[in-house]
């Protein structure tokens, strides 16, 4: 069994996420890692629910405990006509500045990948199609991340064609990284694409 993680932060400001395989789960500082962004995220939950209970307080009906997420949140603000899609949702409301922002904890780049490469870790740049908005951009972002300690990219994913798989596989060649591809899958049903 191969430990792995997906984890948000931030890159010259931007959101990005990166996957990260092979950490020793058992390892003392990778605990403490963890714990720490299990802690962080449970004030932004008990920040974004008081939020919540002050702008909308009839959503909260439709959400258990265990089900209590921002995805689920969205989800129930679009089937309330709150907001056509995710984006519109997020833009409308959780932005800086408006009604459900929370300022969100994201462990420190530099740090974290220097964090898991000490315990083993393969920290990978996830789906870099989804996050960037040119081939330039993306072969910016690898040459600058390579710099700073990860090991590879996300190949192959659902949303890569095969002419984005080609482009992903030949940035790794050229930049000696590892290749890795992934379903997506997080929970709920999912069928994966052909290109896996």
């Amino acid at each position: 069994i191969v430990s792995g993680v997906e984890l948000e932060m931030l890159f010259n400001n931007k959101k990005v996420h990166f996957l990260v395989y092979n950490f020793d789960v058992d390892s003392a500082e990778i605990k403490s890692f963890f714990k720490k962004i299990k802690m962080q995220r449970i004030l932004e939950a008990v920040e974004l629910k008081r939020k919540l209970k002050e702008v909308f307080p009839s959503l909260l009906l439709n959400i258990s405990e265990s089900e209590f997420s921002i995805n689920k949140i969205i989800n129930i603000m679009i089937d309330n006509e709150l907001g056509e899609t995710k984006e519109d949702i997020i833009n409308k409301y959780f932005t800086e500045n408006n009604s459900l922002y929370i300022n969100e904890y994201f462990p420190p780049l530099k740090e974290t990948i220097d964090l898991f490469n000490r315990n083993n870790g393969f920290v990978v740049l996830a789906h870099p199609f989804r996050t960037f908005n040119s081939k330039k951009q993306i072969s910016n972002a690898v040459r600058e991340l390579k710099k700073i300690g990860i090991s590879g990219v996300e190949c192959f994913h659902p949303t890569n064609d095969i002419y984005r798989v080609a482009y992903c596989l030949e940035l790794c060649k050229n930049n000696n990284l590892i290749v890795t591809g992934g379903s997506d899958f997080h929970k709920g049903n999912y069928c994966a694409p052909k290109i896996l």
